[in-house]
């Protein structure tokens, strides 16, 4: 598997240009937590 690197600027470039976007965060539970901004608890 390649793995494909992006550095903070562009996140936040791509966040703000109004197109859509996609972002997967992939990384074990036990590597990310509750600290992730990705995480979604869903209720």
């Amino acid at each position: 598997m390649t793995r494909y690197l992006i550095d903070k600027a562009t996140l936040i470039d791509w966040l703000g240009d109004g197109l859509e976007l996609a972002v997967l965060d992939i990384r074990p539970t036990e590597d990310v937590g509750y600290a992730s901004p990705l995480f979604a608890n869903e209720t």
